[in-house]
């Protein structure tokens, strides 16, 4: 009977240490599941945050898409103020090169007359002293308007420079873009893992207590 009886409390003794023993490791992962609900929280809030940024990004972009299209059909009605205007001093041209020539043929034949008739000499200095100032007007016409073909072309040049560079934007923006849809589908994609890992875990305690 007392065989029994030492027998009965050993077992007991070990049932209580077993006992202890489950009751720290259920302690133990108490703590775990605490301690991954806390990191669980800090993902959750790291992952609205990136949300909320790539859509402000978002937002950005298409705004800068709009303002884009705006600048490059604005850039296309220069192109062809410019190139109208550039025809219209093309004809300029030719007609002060038309009138230069017509100012030589007249300068030869005073020359002509000069000479063949004395007595008109005095008629004919004044024409070619009007003929003179005509000369240098034209020129000075002519210099003006080699400046103004020089300046169109430099805008024109800037044009396509900024044309260019519009283009660049728009191609870094639309790469941006897709970037910024495969950063939403990453998201919706962990917020679903982290939904179901909440789950699970809510589970587990509901099974140790």
């Amino acid at each position: 009977m007392e065989q029994r009886l030492n027998s009965v409390e050993l077992e007991l003794s070990q049932a209580k240490v077993e006992c202890d023993v489950q009751a720290k490791e259920k302690d133990e992962v108490k703590e775990e599941i605490e301690h991954t609900f806390f990191q669980l929280n800090e993902v959750q809030e790291e992952l609205e945050s990136v949300f909320h940024a790539d859509q402000i990004k978002q937002n950005y972009i298409d705004e800068l898409e709009q303002r884009l299209n705006s600048v490059e059909v604005e850039l296309a009605r220069v192109n062809v103020d410019l190139d109208v205007q550039v025809k219209e001093k093309d004809k300029a041209k030719e007609e002060i090169d038309h009138k230069f020539f017509q100012l030589n043929q007249l300068q030869e034949e005073l020359e002509t007359v000069f000479h063949s008739d004395q007595a008109k000499k005095n008629h004919i200095e004044e024409l070619r002293q009007h003929l003179n100032s005509v000369e240098v007007e034209l020129a000075r016409v002519k210099v003006e308007f080699d400046s103004q073909v020089k300046q169109k072309e430099e805008v024109n040049e800037e044009a396509e420079l900024t044309l260019l560079q519009l283009h660049q934007v728009q191609e870094e923006l639309e790469r941006s873009f897709l970037e910024s849809r495969v950063q939403g589908d990453l998201l919706r994609q962990h917020n679903t893992h982290a939904l179901a890992m909440r789950q699970a875990i809510a589970n587990l305690i509901v099974r140790c207590v």
